[in-house]
């Protein structure tokens, strides 16, 4: 079985409140599987429910790097809980535009282990469960998907 099937398989398991599912990137499942629709937005609070533009944000201009992060951000299927002009899922934030909202080392260690990042900035998450699956990516990965996201300009 292939980590991102195994952890689309745990986010379904979460998200249709049929049990917890045990493991590092889960232990806040319990929360997740009860909590109300509007607790499970991982930016409430951050980005969709305040907009503020990003002052004076120029994405990065599109290279190499950026076209594999996006070859990577599509294999790793991160379109289903997030959307980048309007195409995706909701479940997650909107990504447009996140880098004048986020870092490169923030969105990295995002991605490379999210449960760790909400428990060292648990300010930015206001209290809230994780919901995103560990996406599995290599530091080298996750960086190249870091770099994609840097290039998407704001809505």
């Amino acid at each position: 079985m292939s980590k991102l099937f195994d952890a689309t398989i745990r986010t379904l398991i979460i998200l249709l409140g049929f049990s917890s599912f045990p493991g590092p990137a889960w232990t806040n499942t319990k929360n997740a599987a009860t909590a109300k629709p509007e607790d499970l937005n991982q930016c409430a609070g951050t980005i969709q429910h305040y907009n503020f533009p990003p002052t004076d944000y120029k994405p990065i201009p599109a290279n190499k790097k950026t076209k594999q992060g996006k070859q990577i951000y599509n294999q790793s299927q991160c379109f289903s809980c997030h959307s980048i002009n309007d195409n995706g899922g909701t479940l997650g934030p909107a990504l447009d535009g996140i880098g004048g909202h986020r870092g490169e080392q923030f969105l990295i260690a995002r991605l490379l282990d999210p449960e760790a990042q909400m428990r060292e900035f648990p300010e930015v998450f206001a209290g809230r469960p994780n919901i995103m699956p560990h996406p599995y990516l290599t530091r080298k990965e996750a960086g190249l998907v870091a770099r994609f996201l840097l290039s998407l300009p704001s809505k």
